[in-house]
């Protein structure tokens, strides 16, 4: 074999064969021919091309897009559109974008080459980056924490056991998917989902923390309290190449904490209920609560003394040895 496997997508057989032609004189070795969806998701499934040659339904742009995203998306294929006139706008339907790339209709042999090499060499890239390396991938799936990273465009290239079980997604269910549609955040304070963050991710090149209270909507519609951050794959160039969100599960956290907060709660209602003095102070020794038996007793209020040093409420001709 001296060229990459193609896969040729077409419904008319006179155009197919003329792809797969063109495609064999460049040196490409065509390894079958689909004439519908079904058809080539089987032969993709039974022998992995290293590109997909899309030519369906020339007049139907949202067919093309349907099968190339289920195909770039799943596989992770670089995909090659034959169009009548390409759209350079940029979308996934025509023009250009990563390892997705458009050839004129009748095809041009200088222009299907080099369109071959640009789609295999940003799928080379994208791998490099995006994706973990096997080893990496091991440490990855072995760690706690719940990992998932993505390319360029936000699509799932990894995701570990702990993030398909708190997300409720399976690795070959998540993979291709917008991380935004699996790892779907919520600020529960808003109740609104936080859609955009790998964007804003991406864009500044600077990692976000995930703090309380944000919660994970698993697959089957449970919320689960989460923690963690979603951080920028820098490669050469400071170009972001994708983004990794490390995270887990802050269930058993914030129950600690609320129920720190209870107990707070309830010593504050038994000590301002108590006719004797109570005060507490933190670590550095700086009163923190102050009760009304502490009032009479020191004849400070709340609001004069809370934050202050201790010190303060020794007589005047001890204070200088407690200062230190």
């Amino acid at each position: 074999m001296t060229g990459p496997l193609i896969l040729v997508v077409e419904e008319e057989p006179w155009v197919a064969a003329e792809i797969c032609g063109k495609l064999q004189d460049l040196g490409c070795e065509v390894i079958g021919c689909a004439h519908s969806r079904k058809e080539a998701l089987e032969k993709i499934e039974k022998r992995r091309p290293d590109i997909l040659f899309l030519g369906i339904e020339f007049g139907d742009p949202i067919r093309r897009r349907a099968l190339t995203s289920a195909i770039h998306g799943k596989w992770r294929l670089p995909v090659i559109l034959v169009v009548e006139e390409p759209d350079m706008s940029g979308s996934a339907v025509g023009g250009e974008v990563g390892d997705i790339g458009c050839v004129r209709w009748p095809l041009d042999a200088r222009e299907v080459r080099k369109c071959i090499a640009r789609v295999l060499r940003k799928h080379a890239e994208g791998r490099q980056i995006g994706e973990p390396s096997e080893w990496f991938r091991e440490a990855l799936t072995s760690i706690s924490d719940a990992v998932i990273s993505t390319d360029y465009a936000g699509r799932i290239v990894f995701i570990n056991s702990s993030a398909e079980a708190l997300t409720g997604w399976v690795a070959r269910d998540a993979h291709g998917k917008p991380i935004e549609e699996v790892f779907s955040i919520i600020d529960e304070d808003k109740g609104r989902p936080l859609n955009r963050i790998v964007r804003r991710v991406m864009r500044g090149k600077c990692a976000i923390a995930l703090t309380s209270p944000l919660v994970l909507k698993a697959r089957n519609g449970l919320k689960v309290p989460v923690e963690g951050s979603v951080a920028p794959i820098i490669r050469p160039g400071c170009k972001a190449a994708g983004v990794v969100a490390v995270f887990h599960d802050a269930t058993e956290k914030r129950k600690a904490h609320e129920t720190l907060r209870e107990s707070e709660e309830k010593f504050r209602r038994v000590a301002e209920s108590a006719t004797d003095a109570i005060l507490t102070a933190d670590a550095a020794g700086r009163i923190t609560f102050w009760n009304s038996g502490a009032e009479r007793v020191f004849g400070y209020r709340a609001d004069e003394i809370v934050g202050q040093p201790l010190w303060k409420l020794a007589p005047e001709r001890f204070r200088a040895q407690h200062m230190d």
